[in-house]
């Protein structure tokens, strides 16, 4: 990217973070610090014309979800339940923001943090 003198930086996070679900403590700080890294690295790498963003998921099915304990997996129900588009996200809603922040059209934007299903 240096070498280019362009770039494009696209972090996976998590509703986690803005949720701060209870038990979740480690998982939800982690992903709050990639938000953090995320925009300290868009200041570091603007002058080399290279963005930071991070696409904050919602619950998609996985072997990690599935390997949750019956009682998170009400309590991911009551979550997805509760949120604006009340459903799990697929593939296509994660790449549609992954395409929108690597176009070259994306060039302004850079330090943002985008979830999905209507959290924030």
């Amino acid at each position: 990217m240096r070498k280019n003198t362009y770039g494009r930086i696209i972090n996976i996070g998590s509703m986690a973070a803005s949720l701060e679900p209870i038990g979740d403590s480690l998982y939800a700080a982690c992903k709050a610090g990639i938000n953090t890294l995320a925009n300290v690295m868009a200041k570091e790498f603007s002058s080399m014309n290279v963005t930071c963003n991070t696409v904050a998921i919602t619950a998609i099915e996985t072997d990690m979800l599935r390997q949750h304990s019956p009682t998170a997996q009400v309590k991911i129900k009551e979550i997805i339940n509760s949120m604006p588009v009340a459903r799990m996200a697929d593939k296509d809603d994660i790449l549609n923001v992954i395409d929108f922040f690597a176009s070259e059209r994306s060039s302004y934007i850079t330090a943002q943090m985008i979830y999905l299903g209507g959290i924030n």
